[in-house]
């Protein structure tokens, strides 16, 4: 199913109807809502993500025994959040991919293509997978196209 982003005041709009409903009076400081609209309507508008956001970041209060909802509690959720969504598109990678971005991010320093190559076919190696030359690696990589998830 897909929905019509929104801008930022419908996203307050329903923010605030939700918390109408499911919070206490004066659960939230002031920054929150609008906070919650800001971040959601630059991804896309996603009244989803506005929510999971508010829920999270009350989730954050509610579990250090506080009472009101801040703007840090949303900042601290929205960190969670960017986890989530980066651990859903590693799952989606191909075990190649995979092996490739353990690869580029298996040493603290700075790699060369060339270095990354080696690392790729030694974790191919170590798993038990066949090696690949040079040009099917490089060829592999121009091939490969990021696509943003549709949300």
């Amino acid at each position: 199913m897909v929905f019509s982003a929104y801008e930022a005041a419908q996203l307050i709009d329903i923010l605030e109807y939700r918390v109408e409903q499911a919070f206490y009076p004066n659960a939230l400081s002031k920054e929150v809502i609008p906070l919650c609209a800001s971040l959601a309507a630059q991804k896309k508008g996603d009244a989803r993500y506005a929510l999971d956001l508010l829920s999270t970041a009350a989730d954050l209060c509610e579990e250090e025994g506080r009472t009101t909802v801040t703007e840090a509690d949303v900042r601290r959720a929205e960190r969670l959040a960017e986890v989530s969504l980066l651990r859903r598109e590693v799952v989606r990678l191909s075990p190649y991919q995979k092996v490739l971005l353990e690869s580029v991010y298996s040493k603290e320093e700075k790699q060369s293509p060339t270095e990354i190559y080696r690392q790729f076919n030694h974790i191919m190696r170590l798993s038990g997978r066949e090696q690949v030359h040079i040009r099917r690696f490089l060829n592999s990589l121009v091939s490969w196209s990021y696509t943003a998830p549709s949300r």
